[in-house]
């Protein structure tokens, strides 16, 4: 049940449900975010690109540990692909 859950947020994310299929898990309470702490750095990456143009974090940027978190990204790549891609949409550097 775990992994149906999860792949129905993920299709959720990717907008690839439809309408009444996302109302009918709707009205039994489905919860299609939850707390991720990936997650939460991204959106902060997000914030950070709009701010400075690009998604260059240097490894010493201390603010919410945003620094250190996109070098694990460049030296650890994300294993799941939907998450990958989607730094890749934002025009991650992979290298600097």
């Amino acid at each position: 049940l775990g992994n149906w859950v999860n792949n129905q947020r993920k299709q959720h994310a990717k907008e690839k449900l439809n309408g009444e299929y996302v109302a009918r898990l709707d009205s039994i309470g489905m919860i299609w975010k939850i707390h991720s702490p990936w997650w939460d750095m991204y959106e902060k990456l997000i914030l950070y690109q709009k701010e400075n143009g690009d998604t260059k974090v240097p490894q010493m940027y201390k603010v919410d540990g945003l620094g250190k978190w996109v070098n694990n990204q460049r030296t650890r790549p994300p294993k799941d692909n939907y998450n990958r891609n989607k730094l890749n949409e934002l025009g991650f550097e992979w290298t600097i």
